[in-house]
C-alpha cells in the first residue's frame, strides 16, 4: 500500500510540474503571436535579405527572453521563471513546412516560429501541492472503495431478501394450495389457477379459510375475495332476515335471528353479561323487549305469545343459542366460534350468564 501511494504521488508530481510547464509555455507563445508579427514587419520591410533578418531577430529574442517571469493560476507558484532556450524565426518553403510551428503571413510569404523553453520549478511547492493532491486522491479512492463496498452487500442483501420472499411467496403458493384443495370441491387444475391469482396469492390464512368459506356458499372467486378481505364485522338485516358476517351474508330462522339481535344490543349499548333467569322466576322485562322486537319485524305469533304470558325463560335462551350456533356452524364452520357466546358461571347463584364474542368486531344494528 506504501509503494501505490509513493507511485501515486510521483505520478501526481510530474503530471503537476508537465501542466505547469505546459500552462506557461503556452501563454508565452500566445503572447509571441500576438506581438511579433507587428514587430518583424517594420525590420522586414527595410531588410535586403529576410532570412538573415529573421536569424537577427531571433538572436534577439532569446537574448531578451532568456529569463521570463510567470503569470501562476494557482495562489501557490509551482514555475519560478521560464527559459527560452531557443527560438528561430523561419521562412517556410515547400521543402520545409514546420508543422508543428506557429506561423503567420508577411507579405504573402508564411513566416514559422519554432521555440523551446525551460521551466525553473518550485520544487517545495510541487511536493506539497502534489501530497495534497495525492492524499485527496487517496481519500477518494478510499470513499468509493468503501461506497462500492456498501452497494456490493446492498445488493447481496436485496438478493437474499428477494430469495427468502420468493420462498416464502412459494410456501405460502403451496400452503394455499394444500388448504384450498383439503377444503374446496374442485379439479386440481381450476385449484390451481385459482392459487396462481395475485390477489389470492396476497391472502393471509385466516382470509384464506374466509375465501374458502364463501367459495363453499357458491360466491364466485371475485365476490369470494371481497369477503376474505372485509373486517370482522357482524350486522343485522332483520328487514330481509339475515346477517352480514365479514361481509358473508347468513339467513337465519326468524326467532334465534331475534335473539341474535336482542344479545348484539346488549353488547352494542355496553351492558353486561345476561344472567341466564331462575327456573320459578322467568324475566318480564326482557321478556317485553324480545316481544316487541318481534312484533315489529313479525315473528312467529307463538313465540311472541310465549314471551308475553310466561316471560323470558332460561331454557328458551339455550335453546335459541343452541340453535343460533348450529346455523352459523353449518355455514362457518370453526370461525363461527368467534361470531357465538361466551359463557360464565355466577358465583353467587350458579347459574351461568351469557354474552356475545364481540371482542376486536364492529356490530352494526
Amino acid at each position: 500500500m506504501k509503494l501505490k501511494a509513493v507511485a501515486i504521488y510521483l505520478v501526481v508530481s510530474l503530471c503537476l510540474s508537465l501542466h505547469a510547464w505546459h500552462s506557461a509555455s503556452s501563454s508565452l507563445k500566445q503572447l509571441l503571436m500576438t506581438e511579433l508579427p507587428t514587430l518583424t514587419d517594420a525590420s522586414l520591410r527595410n531588410s535586403l535579405d529576410e532570412q538573415q533578418e529573421l536569424n537577427r531577430i531571433s538572436k534577439q529574442l532569446v537574448t531578451t527572453l532568456q529569463f521570463v517571469a510567470v503569470d501562476n493560476i494557482l495562489p501557490i507558484k509551482l514555475i519560478e521563471r521560464l527559459q527560452v532556450t531557443q527560438l528561430q524565426l523561419l521562412k517556410v518553403t515547400e521543402r520545409n513546412s514546420y508543422d508543428s510551428a506557429l506561423k503567420w503571413t508577411f507579405n504573402g510569404q508564411k513566416i514559422a516560429m519554432q521555440i523551446s523553453t525551460k521551466a525553473d520549478f518550485k520544487l517545495v511547492n510541487i511536493a506539497l501541492v502534489s501530497l495534497l493532491l495525492t492524499f485527496v486522491f487517496w481519500q477518494s479512492q478510499l470513499v468509493l472503495n468503501r461506497l462500492c463496498t456498501l452497494i456490493s452487500k446492498d445488493r447481496d442483501m436485496t438478493k437474499h431478501s428477494n430469495s427468502i420472499d420468493a420462498k416464502n411467496n412459494l410456501q405460502h403458493d403451496c400452503a394455499a394450495f394444500k388448504l384450498l384443495s383439503s377444503k374446496i370441491t374442485l379439479p386440481a387444475d381450476e385449484l390451481k389457477a385459482i392459487c396462481e391469482k395475485g390477489d389470492v396469492k396476497m391472502l393471509s390464512t385466516n382470509q384464506l379459510h374466509w375465501f374458502i368459506i364463501a367459495i363453499n356458499n357458491d360466491l364466485s372467486i371475485e365476490s369470494a375475495l371481497t369477503v376474505a378481505k372485509q373486517p370482522d364485522s357482524l350486522v343485522f338485516d332483520l328487514e330481509n332476515q339475515c346477517v352480514i358476517i365479514h361481509g358473508l351474508h347468513i339467513r337465519l330462522a326468524k326467532t334465534p335471528l331475534f335473539y341474535y339481535y336482542w344479545y348484539a344490543q346488549r353488547e352494542v349499548n355496553h351492558l353486561p353479561p345476561y344472567l341466564n333467569p331462575p327456573l320459578n322466576k322467568p324475566d318480564m322485562e326482557s321478556a317485553q323487549q324480545l316481544s316487541k322486537l318481534m312484533s315489529k319485524y313479525k315473528g312467529h305469533q307463538k313465540a311472541i305469545r310465549d314471551l308475553q304470558e310466561g316471560g323470558l325463560k332460561g331454557k328458551t335462551l339455550d335453546q335459541n343459542r343452541n340453535k343460533i350456533k348450529a346455523e352459523l356452524q353449518k355455514v362457518l364452520g370453526e370461525l363461527a366460534d368467534e361470531y357465538l357466546f361466551i359463557s360464565e358461571r355466577d358465583i353467587k347463584t350458579a347459574r351461568y350468564k351469557y354474552r356475545l364474542n364481540a371482542q376486536g368486531k364492529s356490530i352494526t344494528i
